[in-house]
């Protein structure tokens, strides 16, 4: 509603969240602003050797106090992760993180929100311009905004309107 009324939202997403919307795939670095230690425990796995940790292509979670294991792909707990297929393993685990385990919310807000705006109207954006028109900036970079105006009839030497 805030975007078909124009209005900013005063609020901001996390930007897995706009790359969702726009049905962009996620990547290993989208998972760092949600889960920084998880992002480099993954991160530390694509960069190193990895034959002595016995991982399998399952992921263990909490769910109300219950620990469940999970195969990322049929068989998976049976499935060792080798130095040839852990980009494989990364994949799908933040696959399942970012994607699957919201894929039933982010596709309910998704409903609503392409109510009112057309999926077309915003499939030219990258997830950083829609979060802009989403939410406007959340942080503003003065002197890049001065390095990057067109002054036309005022240079920085006169005196600067202040009310």
């Amino acid at each position: 509603m805030a975007v078909f009324h124009q209005k900013l939202i005063d609020g901001f997403f996390v930007p897995s969240f706009y790359k969702q919307l726009l049905s962009r795939k996620l990547t290993l670095e989208d998972l760092e602003s949600i889960d920084a230690k998880y992002h480099q425990s993954l991160k530390w796995i694509v960069e190193n050797d990895i034959e002595d940790l016995e991982l399998t292509f399952s992921v263990s979670y909490e769910r109300f106090g219950q620990t469940e294991e999970l195969d990322l792909k049929e068989k998976g707990s049976t499935l060792p992760v080798t130095n040839e297929n852990k980009k494989e393993y990364v994949d799908l685990v933040v696959n399942w993180r970012l994607t699957q385990r919201t894929e039933e919310q982010m596709n309910s807000f998704k409903k609503g929100f392409f109510e009112f705006v057309h999926p077309e109207w915003i499939s030219k954006f990258d997830n950083k311009e829609l979060e802009l028109v989403i939410s406007g900036l959340s942080k503003i970079d003065v002197s890049d905004w001065q390095k990057n105006t067109d002054y036309r009839g005022y240079t920085l030497s006169l005196i600067h309107i202040s009310e």
